[in-house]
């Protein structure tokens, strides 16, 4: 059964990262006025990159995915600007930084 022990020990070390990953994604949202992250988004986007202008806004909906690569992902908003990431994206960072 050492791989049942394996599997177990690997599932609750991913659901660690992952209350810590919303975490940072609740901390990234306060810190950011405009940024707002769906509760159902992936928690890997705790690893992206935000800059935000003064008045920008960032909405990212629900079932949003990405890979967990750290600063492969970067959001770079200028002032005033209002950008929406819609429910079910992918936003695929395995084939180069977006």
């Amino acid at each position: 059964m050492i791989g049942a022990w394996r599997h177990a020990a690997l599932r609750r070390r991913m659901l660690r990262v992952a209350r810590g990953d919303r975490r940072t994604l609740r901390k990234l949202s306060r810190r950011h006025p405009g940024l707002e992250i769906h509760p159902e988004a992936s928690s890997a986007l705790a690893v992206a990159r935000f800059q935000l202008g003064e008045g920008a806004s960032l909405r990212i909906g629900a079932g949003v995915v990405t890979e967990r690569t750290p600063d492969a992902l970067r959001f770079l908003l200028e002032p005033g600007a209002r950008v929406e990431i819609g429910p079910g994206t992918w936003l695929r960072t395995d084939l180069g930084p977006v």
